[in-house]
């Protein structure tokens, strides 16, 4: 009986721990299905906020896949995002530097602006100084002058006073010596003075050249020019002017001139490989002309502005001095002017201010066309059009082939022209550009 208790027990036990096992697992496996659950639910709100900060065509986009393939750790946002960072330094950078660069540019503009105050002022004692050998050179006329007249008083006197006894010759020659050393006297000093004051020109001209060589190497699209002469005189009420250049200046009728204030820096400017004269407040044409003057009139002016006496005035294709050397060429469309000869007008105006202008080109040869160092401006008519292809048709008419084979020729002798000029760096002056620059269009409007 004792043996039969025992086994009933031992099974109750084992039911009880089959019990406890089976609500332990139940438990278990309920926990277990909990966190799954949760953890999908976390996983699907990620999904959800991912899918707000990457849009899915963003995706597609290639900075994302460029961040997403890029090496090291961290995620797709966090690598786009040092990527930006580094753009936003890269662009500090770049602005600390254009900042410099602004700086740097203002202090060179300052320092330009400075050396042509300074060339203003060498021009300005320059000009003094040639006012002064100037005066000296017309008292040392008038000294030699007045010692002719005084050795002719002189003798005079001499004959006077031998015949009237009154003077011995000893006393007159005394005289006439002692009139010859003062007249020598008065020269010699005016030559001394003219001497220092050509010494003093000199060194003013090369400083004056000193100025404008730093200044062009300063600002290259700068050229400075002196002028080519003087208001004499201003006509009623200032709408006319008389210029201290004429005939033996070879200032032809039609001439333009623009006037400037004494002392003002004349410059030519380079603007897309053309020259043209800076600055000015007035231009004057010429319509009659003397032996050593000319008249003109005002044709524009600014407003307040006066015409004075004495102001410089500047012609960019005009100088009573030297012989400038163009190249002409293209086909020139001038108001009066039948077709085919605008080019032979340019030439001649050019002529008619003593220029030199090289021979004609034939576009015919381009391979023999050159501009050398030696030119001083080329004047060119409107771009000629690049040519067309033919059509089928064109290509049998022989008329269709001899044009187009001329408008190649033409086309390709303008452009080597204009390579070779801004090669060598002459300045070019388009057709606008030049007739503004003598007044032909203010003739015709006249």
């Amino acid at each position: 009986m004792a043996r039969a208790r025992s086994g009933d027990g031992g099974y109750w036990v084992a039911i009880i721990l089959i019990g406890v096992f089976f609500v332990l697992s139940t438990t278990l496996a309920v926990l277990f299905y909990t966190k799954v659950e949760a953890a999908e639910q976390a996983a699907e709100e990620a999904e959800s906020e991912l899918a707000e900060v990457v849009r899915s065509g963003d995706q597609g986009n290639a900075l994302y896949e460029e961040a997403e393939g890029a090496e090291g750790g961290g995620t797709v946002v966090s690598r786009i995002l040092e990527g930006w960072q580094a753009d936003r330094d890269q662009a500090a950078a770049l602005q600390t530097s254009l900042s410099s660069a602004e700086q740097a540019s203002a202090s060179f503009e300052k320092t330009a602006s400075d050396r042509a105050t300074e060339l203003a002022t060498a021009n300005a004692q320059l000009q003094t100084s040639e006012d002064r050998v100037a005066a000296l050179e017309s008292e040392l006329a008038q000294a030699a002058g007045d010692t002719q007249a005084a050795i002719a008083a002189a003798r005079e006197e001499e004959r006077a006073a031998q015949s009237a006894a009154r003077l011995s010759d000893s006393a007159v020659q005394e005289a006439v010596a002692q009139a010859i050393a003062d007249a020598e006297r008065v020269s010699g000093e005016a030559s001394d003075e003219s001497r220092q004051l050509a010494r003093d020109k000199r060194d003013l001209e090369a400083e004056v050249a000193r100025l404008e060589s730093e200044l062009r190497d300063r600002t290259p699209s700068v050229r400075l020019t002196r002028p080519d002469g003087a208001v004499a005189a201003v006509l009623q009420e200032g709408d006319e002017v008389i210029l201290d250049r004429g005939m033996a200046d070879r200032v032809p009728l039609g001439l333009t001139f623009r006037a400037f204030k004494p002392g003002e820096v004349i410059r030519l400017d380079t603007v897309d490989d053309a020259a043209e004269i800076a600055g000015g407040y007035a231009s004057f044409e010429v319509f009659e002309v003397g032996s050593d003057t000319a008249r003109a009139r005002v044709v524009s002016i600014d407003r307040g502005a006066e015409v004075e006496v004495g102001d410089p005035i500047v012609n960019l294709a005009y100088d009573p001095e030297l012989s400038y050397r163009f190249v002409v060429f293209g086909e020139f469309d001038l108001p009066g002017v039948a077709e085919g000869l605008g080019e032979e007008r340019v030439r001649s105006m050019i002529r008619a201010w003593g220029g030199e202008v090289d021979p004609p080109i034939n576009p015919a040869a381009s391979s023999d066309i050159t501009v050398s160092y030696q030119v001083d401006y080329v004047v060119l008519g409107p771009e000629p059009p690049e040519p067309r292809g033919l059509t089928a048709e064109e290509l049998s008419d022989p008329a269709a082939l001899v044009q187009q084979r001329r408008d190649r020729q033409l086309y390709d002798a303008y452009q080597e022209i204009l390579r070779q000029a801004v090669a060598a760096g002459v300045p070019v002056l388009n057709q606008n550009r030049f007739l503004e620059l003598v007044g032909y269009y203010n003739r015709q409007d006249g």
